[in-house]
């Protein structure tokens, strides 16, 4: 994936009900939200460290309970 690729990049608050648990891969929490076009515009988390990225979802919820999902079972 390229960045010409990325509709959007959010980064939730840290205090949002929306955050991202550290990535599963490398532990970092340089996490966000991105909106890719290459894949009809999923939304998938993403590891801004690692380049880690999560399964893609239609709905950015959708993305955040595959990320955090998979981000326990790592532990």
């Amino acid at each position: 994936m390229s960045m010409d690729d990325v509709i959007q990049i959010i980064t939730p608050a840290p205090d949002s009900q929306y955050l991202l648990r550290a990535c599963p891969v490398c532990q970092g929490d340089n996490v966000a939200y991105i909106q890719t076009a290459s894949d009809g515009e999923l939304w998938h988390g993403k590891c801004f460290d690692c380049g880690h990225m999560g399964q893609g979802a239609e709905v950015q919820h959708d993305a955040q309970i595959i990320w955090n999902t998979s981000s326990v079972r790592s532990i």
